[in-house]
């Protein structure tokens, strides 16, 4: 997936957060499933408006009692934990961004392990559901190269158009 090192960080985030969005209807009911909706509502506002900080945001990743990754560890339906698992990585992909736009330095220690080839571990994890379509990938491809190759300059992205590429 190198291309994907060719588009803006703004669009790089997005792709996370859209194939994030098509997969939690998965856990819908579930008892985290709020907690998730909050976490990605959040990554979206960051990435359309720049609010909210990394923190807070980590916090709903890494809270010991109900932070995404616990949902992931204690799910017991193979399916519902791969979605989970989809959705911790978007979220600590976004949240390294907000770190990094912030000027931090200093990271804690999972978001710091976050790079570039995350997104080889997100693709395997989604590629795992059986409800995913390559051609979402396929589909985003086209649209973020088209639309938001790296020039050096953040354009906005909303969660509107970005969810639109994909509304089949």
């Amino acid at each position: 997936m190198k291309w994907i090192n060719q588009i803006s960080t703004d669009a790089r985030v997005s792709f996370y957060l859209v194939l994030a969005e098509k997969v939690i209807p998965i856990i819908e009911g579930a008892e985290g499933y709020p907690k998730a909706r909050e976490a990605l509502d959040r990554c979206w506002e960051w990435v359309e408006y720049k609010t909210g900080s990394g923190d807070q945001l980590y916090e709903l990743l890494d809270d010991e009692f109900t932070g995404i990754e616990i949902y992931a560890q204690l799910e017991k339906d193979p399916q519902k934990s791969l979605v989970w698992v989809c959705i911790g990585y978007a979220l600590a992909y976004t949240i390294r961004k907000m770190y990094e736009h912030e000027g931090e330095k200093y990271f804690p220690e999972p978001i710091n392990l976050v790079d570039e080839e995350l997104i080889d571990y997100f693709m395997e994890a989604i590629r795992g559901l059986e409800s995913y379509q390559d051609q979402w990938n396929k589909e985003l491809e086209s649209y973020l190269t088209e639309h938001y190759f790296d020039n050096g300059e953040e354009a906005l992205i909303s969660k509107k158009e970005m969810m639109s590429v994909l509304s089949s």
